[in-house]
């Protein structure tokens, strides 16, 4: 729950709750995956810029990737739409 309410005000799961007879917990490991990228596509231009500005301050592993996805690349320290290609 930490991770999902950081604010806390949630009571701590414990194995004797009420609520959690019937409920069992299991993992489940997938053989593969794959999806679909929409990554601003409605967006007006002027809001896509600002979104691709957004992913690369937050400068996180896939930051460049999904910039690369989006058709924005880093040229001379900016960002650059390069590809503007209809989804």
């Amino acid at each position: 729950m930490k991770k999902y309410q950081p604010e806390g005000g949630y009571e701590t799961i414990k194995p004797d709750m009420d609520v959690l007879k019937g409920v069992e917990v299991i993992k489940i490991v997938p053989e593969s995956l794959r999806g679909k990228y929409k990554i601003g596509q409605n967006m007006y231009m002027k809001s896509r810029i600002d979104l691709a500005k957004q992913i690369l301050e937050r400068n996180s592993s896939t930051a460049k990737e999904t910039l690369d996805i989006m058709g924005f690349k880093i040229i001379d320290d900016k960002l650059k739409l390069v590809d503007d290609a209809p989804w």
